[in-house]
């Protein structure tokens, strides 16, 4: 990279001067960006990360490994879901197309002799059937909420107090042997 120098605030003899790299296409006169066959943008290179992104997850990957195949930070990807709603759409769609994708796998192995993949296939589609039903409620003795009650008081020994009784039964008996 060439360098060009470029003088700081004020002139003359007390003038700063600071040393800054120049870009190779300011040295050729090209325009900055995109245009004219150079680097990309920045505006380019967050849309091609996004569709790199969105395709991973609908190929089935983690937002982790979207984000490591698009080149950018998992926290990245989370920032523009919040502020683009149309990234935020796509990226529902694509974990639907990626969830399906997974299903298809998951009875291709179960067809295939996985006993443990047609079990969860068949607890997934059956769930009344074949899956684990569990029914908690928590009611109060009139069949109303529970009503909590928090305590401050704390009828516990204080610590100092166990420590204490430990060492002085630990040196009775060793006095005893």
């Amino acid at each position: 990279m060439a360098e060009s120098w470029k003088a700081g605030a004020g002139s003359g003899r007390g003038a700063v001067i600071a040393k800054r790299p120049v870009r190779r296409r300011e040295r050729k006169g090209l325009p900055k960006g995109g245009k004219g066959g150079g680097s990309p943008t920045t505006d380019e290179m967050r849309v091609d990360r996004k569709r790199r992104f969105v395709e991973a997850i609908q190929a089935g990957y983690s937002p982790t490994e979207g984000a490591r195949r698009a080149q950018m930070s998992r926290a990245t990807a989370y920032v523009w879901r919040e502020e683009d709603p149309e990234f935020a759409a796509a990226w529902d769609a694509a974990v639907e197309q990626g969830t399906d994708l997974l299903e298809d796998e998951l009875y291709n192995r179960a067809m295939n002799g996985s006993d443990t993949s047609l079990i969860f296939a068949l607890k997934a589609r059956r769930r009344v059937k074949y899956g684990d039903l569990h029914a908690v409620r928590h009611v109060g003795h009139d069949g109303g909420a529970v009503k909590v009650e928090q305590t401050v008081e704390d009828n516990r020994p204080p610590l100092e107090e166990l420590f204490l009784k430990h060492r002085a039964q630990i040196k009775k008996t060793a006095d005893s042997e």
